[in-house]
């Protein structure tokens, strides 16, 4: 079969590529991160021009390793492994869990790319009450921002919907996954006894699961070892949850609760301040029972019965 085939770029197109390729390597590649990303995904810009995510948030994983939290890290919601390819390298082992099968690919790549390959391991599954299947809800703009939507999660539809921008659940947003949840306790028991015959004592466990970080933490507290101390960092948009919940599910343990408290919160905020103050900042404040919206960080300390 003969087929006629001729492909012509004119010099005003090459020369335009030319340019804009020099242009995007200089302004753009250098400080990219560097991992695979959606580039129209919302969490994908930041990382694509600076080569941070959560600049905050990967500050203060720095700071608690250097502190000597750099044991473990337990990246609960890994997504892509934004958090953990770029600060992994301040902590000695990093145990990641990612559900969504097609972002689990992306995610292990991108960890292959970054960490050492002994220094981690990366599951496809999620965590929860029990061993089963269920349905992950995906929003299109947002695959960091996938949540499983049954009576476990604790945001109300509202809640889930306004946290990527839209009014409601409505399904022509999302796209539905099939995924394996394993049950939390019996998971998380079993890694840190792994970490512990390694030597781990001290740790940070992040957590971003849209939801379910009740049902996490609830079980990290009783699969965390009386020898273990755990720094615990999850984002909370639920404005039913409390200290004393939190409190509650370590009744053997002294634990602190604190946020992270930014100066500024919205766009015209942020350029008032750099104005004013000629800086951004961002600080580790203790928490009132009420006042868990936000960045939530937990220290929690040995068993007492330890001390």
């Amino acid at each position: 079969m003969k087929i006629k085939f001729k492909f012509t770029l004119s010099l005003a197109t090459v020369v335009k590529r030319f340019v804009l390729r020099q242009l995007f390597e200089k302004a753009i590649v250098c400080r990219s991160a560097p991992l695979f990303l959606k580039v129209d995904d919302v969490i994908s810009t930041s990382p694509i021009i600076t080569g941070s995510h959560e600049p905050e948030i990967e500050a203060l994983l720095e700071k608690l390793a250097e502190c000597g939290r750099n044991d473990f890290l337990v990246d609960i919601g890994a997504n892509i492994g934004l958090t953990s390819c770029i600060s992994g390298r301040h902590f000695k082992k990093i145990v990641a869990y990612e559900p969504n099968p097609f972002i689990f690919n992306i995610a292990a790549s991108n960890f292959a790319i970054s960490l050492r390959s002994e220094s981690y391991n990366i599951f496809n599954v999620g965590l929860g009450n029990e061993d089963k299947v269920t349905s992950l809800t995906v929003p299109k703009c947002n695959f960091g921002g996938a949540f499983i939507a049954d009576d476990n999660n604790r945001y109300t539809s509202n809640e889930l919907a306004r946290k990527d921008g839209f009014n409601d659940l409505r399904a022509s947003n999302y796209i539905d996954i099939e995924i394996r949840v394993v049950n939390a306790e019996v998971e998380l028991r079993q890694r840190f006894s792994e970490l512990m015959e390694g030597g781990a004592k001290f740790g940070v466990v992040k957590i971003d699961v849209e939801g379910y970080e009740y049902v996490i933490i609830r079980h990290l507290s009783n699969a965390l070892p009386d020898e273990m101390q755990a720094v615990v960092i999850f984002e909370n948009w639920s404005v039913s949850l409390t200290a004393n919940d939190l409190r509650c599910l370590f009744p053997t343990r002294s634990i602190e609760i604190f946020k992270l408290r930014r100066c500024s919160t919205t766009r015209l905020q942020k350029i008032f301040n750099l104005i004013r103050k000629g800086a951004l900042t961002t600080q580790l404040v203790p928490v009132g029972n009420d006042d868990l919206v936000g960045d939530i960080v937990v220290f929690i300390q040995f068993t007492t019965t330890l001390k």
